[in-house]
């Protein structure tokens, strides 16, 4: 038997063995893992994440804006030119929620717009009070990030969000 052949056999043998250990839980023995589905609108040139969501209605439901810096380091994103409040959500490169910015104020202080800054990989800006509805919370994973902007005229991509 070939060697792929084999390597498919094994998969699904694993794939049966994990449906087999799913069904043989109870809510009471494992806790459901929740599964949120986002599409990204995504900014990968230092122009795009200027501009960021400046001068667009508010993002519907299960939509975001996702900023892919190049290293992990404190980045700042400000609500400058916004007409609405955003949660703002940092991850670490493999994904990890380290803080969630909820409730963003768009409006000026002292005529100053409000800037929130962390160490992060990427960064997801959502319409506010819709990170907490899409399970964004410290210590969730965000998946699909892996090779976002590989390719600079990226423009969307699929998010999942796992609670």
């Amino acid at each position: 038997m070939s060697r792929a052949r084999l390597g498919r056999r094994a998969t699904r043998a694993g794939q049966v063995a994990l449906l087999l250990a799913l069904a043989a839980c109870t809510p009471a023995t494992h806790p459901l893992v929740q599964l949120h589905a986002l599409v990204a609108r995504v900014a990968c040139t230092h122009a795009d994440q200027v501009r960021g969501l400046r001068g667009d209605s508010a993002p519907p439901p299960g939509n975001t804006q996702l900023f892919v810096f190049d290293r992990q380091v404190r980045h700042g994103l400000t609500m400058a030119g916004l007409p609405y409040d955003l949660d703002i959500v940092w991850l670490t490169g493999r994904g990890a929620v380290t803080r969630v910015d909820a409730n963003v104020s768009h409006v000026k202080i002292l005529g100053v717009s409000q800037v929130r800054t962390a160490l992060a990989r990427y960064a997801l800006e959502l319409r506010a009070g819709d990170a907490a509805r899409e399970g964004l919370r410290a210590g969730a994973a965000v998946r699909g990030l892996a090779g976002a902007c590989v390719d600079k005229r990226e423009k969307t991509r699929a998010l999942t969000v796992v609670d």
